[in-house]
């Protein structure tokens, strides 16, 4: 059988997310102050919908032992429960580092790029097969993890931070998209095996597709394209 992790191996190799515009954009840091601004705050919109995703799908699994390292990543999204930590309050840091107010974070509404994204995930976690949004939240855990090593690299060359939010995130989310992988190998070995392949193959390439358009969605906004 091949592993999850093997097809998402393949996968992103073919479309690597570090040879997205907007991904070398940042490892680069070509990206202006301005557009690296509103770039994050689009972007904020997704990193606060992210808990959800979890527990609408949480929600879908009615056996505990396949919930239990979905709940953990939850967990983990809420700061193991330290209110400073919450991954959505470390962005938050991060976009202050970048010069934001709390004005100009808190007015800001979500364009068509996170509005589009978080819809499509939410509806895949909450009432899509099960198996296929593991495997795009999975993939979608990768590709955090790779991308936010380049995040990391603009903040050093910029001298605006990153450290606290992305490094944490360049090594638990490998963690947490290889439990969701594993889980998928799981449902694999238990059932149809032909046809939870092909919902766990498609859920890996509706992950990959929308969150590299999400970067794309995004570069046009800054007019990075």
């Amino acid at each position: 059988m091949i592993t999850t992790k093997a097809r998402a191996t393949t996968q992103l190799a073919a479309n690597r997310p570090e040879d997205h515009p907007f991904v070398r954009a940042m490892r680069e840091a070509t990206l202006t102050p301005a557009q690296a601004k509103a770039a994050a705050l689009e972007i904020r919109h997704v990193v606060a919908a992210f808990p959800r995703f979890l527990a609408a799908l949480i929600a879908q699994i009615p056996a505990h032992p396949e919930r239990m390292v979905l709940v953990e990543n939850l967990f983990h999204e809420h700061g193991a429960m330290n209110a400073s930590r919450v991954h959505e309050v470390t962005y938050r840091g991060f976009l202050t580092q970048l010069g934001l107010t709390a004005a100009e974070i808190d007015a800001h509404r979500p364009g068509l790029a996170a509005t589009v994204y978080v819809r499509a995930l939410l509806d895949l976690s909450g009432r899509g097969p099960i198996t296929e949004a593991l495997g795009a939240l999975g993939v979608i855990e990768e590709i955090v993890a790779r991308v936010s090593v380049a995040v990391r690299q603009y903040g050093q060359h910029t001298q605006a931070g990153a450290e606290s939010h992305f490094s944490v995130h360049e090594v638990l989310d490998v963690r947490h998209a290889d439990e969701l992988y594993e889980l998928c190998d799981t449902y694999l070995a238990s059932g149809d095996a032909e046809s939870v392949a092909e919902s766990v193959a498609r859920g890996l390439a509706l992950g990959h597709y929308y969150h590299l358009r999400l970067y794309t969605d995004v570069a046009s906004i800054i007019s990075l394209v």
